[in-house]
């Protein structure tokens, strides 16, 4: 299982973690999502013959949020 911590800035509140884990944890390898809006990081866990990098980071971009690179 590999982990992808990213840096969101657009974060606001436990609403839009909330969001991102709804959307990002119905792809398939995607084990679990986590989120802290005080940091504004999201941990993704996955794996990665199922889902790469760039898939989970486009999921998020989609929703409207930046992704930090």
């Amino acid at each position: 299982m590999d982990k992808l911590v990213l840096k969101i800035p657009t974060i606001k509140c436990d609403g839009c973690i909330e969001n991102i884990k709804r959307i990002v944890e119905q792809k398939k390898g995607v084990a679990l999502v986590e989120g802290d809006p005080q940091t504004k990081q999201v941990t993704v866990s996955y794996l990665q013959e199922e889902i790469g990098e760039q898939k989970i980071r486009e999921s998020i971009a989609q929703m409207g949020h930046q992704v930090a690179s």
